[in-house]
């Protein structure tokens, strides 16, 4: 059974360690907070996850498409991968504080290796599609919500306000890098 990252206490820099960045002390540093081995692991993971949640929606409305010749459907298609994110952060946000997190954030993963290995059996239906579309969304909102979490214990002090936006930027910049490679948005 997996322990709590919290519990990981010989992991986690601590204020008067010679690495960790401290607000009094010394500025943090990006390669700093990248030092710091379960942040990177964490900032990875986040980026396979975004990088592939994207290319699943964008691949389910390309495929959408192809069988119906309807843009109207495959736009809504592509929209429905976001409806999921409003309901899931809404409704699950409680896991991710009720569990470990690092726990959680396997779990989500996990889910979303089985969804997308799914989706990827040829001949799938487009309902199913749809479906497993809209649990690979709701699932998506849980991780984030665990891996936010989990920054506090692995970062402290001007580590945590660089970490921070980094991960946030882990999750827009694949989305809109693959989106406008795909032709999705105009740039």
């Amino acid at each position: 059974m997996l322990r709590s990252m919290s519990q990981h206490s010989s992991r986690v820099p601590q204020q008067n360690d010679s690495t960790a960045p401290s607000t009094s002390t010394a500025r943090a540093t990006y390669r700093t907070v990248l030092a710091v081995r379960e942040f990177r692991m964490i900032f990875l993971a986040q980026v396979i996850a975004t990088l592939g949640n994207v290319v699943a929606q964008i691949t389910l409305s390309i495929m959408v498409y192809q069988r119906t010749q309807s843009p109207l459907l495959s736009s809504l298609t592509f929209a429905l991968g976001f409806a999921p994110y409003v309901f899931g952060a809404t409704l699950l946000s409680a896991v991710a504080d009720r569990h470990p997190a690092r726990d959680v954030m396997v779990a989500c993963q996990a889910v979303s290796c089985v969804v997308v290995g799914t989706m990827a059996i040829p001949g799938m239906p487009i309902p199913v599609l749809l479906v497993l579309l809209l649990v690979l969304g709701t699932v998506a909102p849980v991780f984030q919500g665990a891996r936010a979490a989990s920054l506090p214990d692995l970062l402290s002090g001007s580590g945590y306000a660089l970490g921070r936006p980094c991960c946030g930027s882990s999750r827009r910049a694949p989305r809109s890098s693959v989106s406008r490679s795909a032709g999705c948005c105009s740039s």
